[in-house]
């Protein structure tokens, strides 16, 4: 990314399609780290040409939030949390990740405290990396 951080969440960003999931939940090579509520799965791949730094993916699942509102604002709060903090996370040059956010408490919490711990997690990563 350069200097001037676009605090955008593009199409591009989003971790789409079966292979990508499954390389980041059943890979050998995943990694993950938690900030309660939140669980971040994470795996490093090789950067190919236009590629962002960082894919991410977002779920709640319906053992936790039985209700499909609770669900999508649990989402909704992981996205912006990212979105406003992507910019702490230093990914290498050759490198991509894929992130997978993972909502793990049965009740919902504040945005503030979503966004405290998004950035906690993002310091952590980055410095594992």
């Amino acid at each position: 990314m350069s200097t001037a951080h676009k605090q955008t969440l593009t199409r591009n960003e989003r971790i789409k399609g079966l292979k990508a999931v499954e390389q980041l939940f059943h890979n050998k090579a995943s990694h993950s780290l938690v900030a309660f509520p939140l669980r971040l799965v994470y795996v490093e791949q090789e950067r190919k040409e236009d590629d962002p730094e960082a894919r991410i993916l977002v779920s709640a699942p319906k053992r936790q939030l039985r209700h499909a509102i609770s669900r999508n604002r649990a989402k909704r709060q992981m996205r912006e949390a990212y979105r406003l903090n992507k910019q702490l996370l230093s990914v290498p040059e050759d490198k991509t990740l894929l992130l997978g956010f993972v909502w793990i408490d049965s009740k919902l919490h504040d945005s503030n405290i979503v966004a405290d711990c998004m950035r906690s997690l993002l310091r952590r990563l980055g410095g594992r990396l």
